[in-house]
């Protein structure tokens, strides 16, 4: 009886605590694998949301820069302020390489505009001043970056009534504009907006370019996740 006992009695403490060890392991294993897979899956995730912040940083720092760049060429003399009117032709051949902005323009203390846009994939150009009147005259612009002799349209426009324009004063320093909705594109938009000031430290005007929300969402469509 007491044989019989044993034999029954030692396969079972020695397969028991096995089978418990093995079931444990087993235990662990999911456990861990289920936390290295969410840890997987979250560290994927932010590893998407960098390279996607990356990428968006990357564009929009390019109006900063051009808003800079101008700002420079502003106080060199290579804008003359006083022969705005040529600036139309030089923010013409900015914006036809500036794919992802939509709008490179200046506006003045006096109320005076000058700027080049896209509009349905052909540069336009405009200018207010004081021979207009103040009143902006649109142009088109051929292929070979020359004017049209007539304007196309115009229209009243005074930049200091404008959200960037105004953005760029309140902070006196370069400045993303809230979302607000455009004035001749009618579409939702943020703007770069880049005070410009004289050797006296007194505004001379606001450099600014747009782009638009629906640009910036169509970037982020073509981006590819993974």
């Amino acid at each position: 009886m007491a044989s019989f006992s044993i034999r029954k009695t030692i396969p079972l403490l020695i397969v028991t605590p096995l089978i418990v060890t093995i079931g444990f392991m087993t235990a662990l294993s999911i456990v861990y694998g289920r936390r290295s897979a969410n840890q997987l899956s979250q560290e994927l995730m932010q590893s998407t949301n960098d390279r996607i912040q990356d990428q968006v940083i990357s564009k929009l720092q390019e109006a900063l820069l051009i808003n800079q760049l101008n700002a420079n060429a502003i106080e060199t003399g290579e804008l003359d302020l006083s022969e705005r009117r040529d600036w139309r032709t030089f923010f013409a051949s900015q914006i036809q390489v500036a794919t992802s902005m939509s709008y490179i323009f200046f506006g003045d203390q006096q109320g005076y505009f000058v700027g080049s846009r896209l509009e349905d994939g052909q540069r336009v150009t405009v200018f207010s001043g004081e021979e207009t009147q103040g009143r902006v005259l649109q142009f088109n612009i051929n292929g070979d970056g020359e004017l049209a002799s007539t304007p196309t349209r115009d229209y009243e426009y005074d930049p200091r009534s404008r959200p960037w324009y105004q953005a760029a004063i309140a902070a006196n320093q370069p400045v993303w504009s809230d979302v607000y909705l455009g004035f001749t594109l009618q579409e939702l938009l943020i703007t770069a907006a880049h005070p410009v000031y004289n050797q006296n430290n007194q505004l001379v005007g606001v450099l600014g370019i747009d782009v638009l929300i629906g640009e910036l969402n169509r970037f982020l469509d073509a981006l590819e996740i993974g």
